[in-house]
């Protein structure tokens, strides 16, 4: 990949030097042609120089921009395969956790404790790892610890539901 982006970057300073090269050459045709009085013998009249000038720029300026931006490639994402890893990723326990967070917007971890079966240090422990990963929110609401998931996570997994 890097050596065919070297070689873009060569052919596009190549093409912009010749056009250097060729824009020289062209002003010291008509300087010579005009100090020498004989504007009217140019080849390419002197009118049409600067259009001609201008626009053979935009075709190189485009020229290059084309060969440096590169191809942008759309990847598509299989969200079984993400779902897997996720999976792969997450305890057992902790995918039981986001499931229930998954059905419901906001639930207080006693309440996780019981649908699951687990004590609340066991569930507390689970929302904390999932906090850490940035998972989950977990808020105070007087004694009751109410946990919610991320929005972001709460997208993704509607989207594999």
């Amino acid at each position: 990949m890097e050596k065919s982006r070297t070689k873009y970057l060569m052919i596009s300073m190549m093409i912009i030097a010749i056009f250097v090269l060729a824009v020289s050459i062209a002003s010291l045709y008509t300087e010579k042609m005009i100090t020498c009085g004989r504007a009217q013998a140019c080849l390419i009249p002197i009118s049409f120089l600067i259009p001609i000038v201008g626009s053979i720029g935009l075709f190189i300026g485009t020229l290059v921009y084309y060969l440096m931006s590169g191809k942008i490639e759309r990847k598509t994402i299989n969200l079984e395969d993400c779902s897997k890893i996720v999976e792969k990723l997450l305890s057992d326990e902790e995918r039981k956790v986001l499931k229930i967070l998954a059905s419901y917007d906001k639930i207080s971890q006693a309440r996780i404790a019981k649908m699951i079966g687990l004590s609340r240090l066991k569930v507390f422990r689970i929302v904390e790892r999932l906090k850490e990963k940035g998972i989950l929110e977990k808020e105070n609401e007087g004694k009751a610890r109410i946990v919610r998931l991320n929005p972001a996570v709460r997208n993704f997994l509607r989207t594999l539901a």
